[in-house]
């Protein structure tokens, strides 16, 4: 599965693509497969520490 992270909190965004593991499933959750995603402008102030 791949997953688009950021690492550490900056001014600059600095953005890596990462293979990560298939989240396991049980009885009581669901997997869901997202096609498109998008990112809150409150998220990208958190991520380059902007009040």
């Amino acid at each position: 599965m791949k997953a688009v992270q950021i690492k550490s909190y900056s001014k600059e965004i600095n953005t890596t693509l990462n293979d990560i593991p298939k989240p396991q499933i049980s009885d009581s959750k669901v997997l869901i497969q997202v096609k498109t995603a998008a990112v809150n402008p409150v998220d990208l102030r958190i991520v380059t520490g902007e009040e």
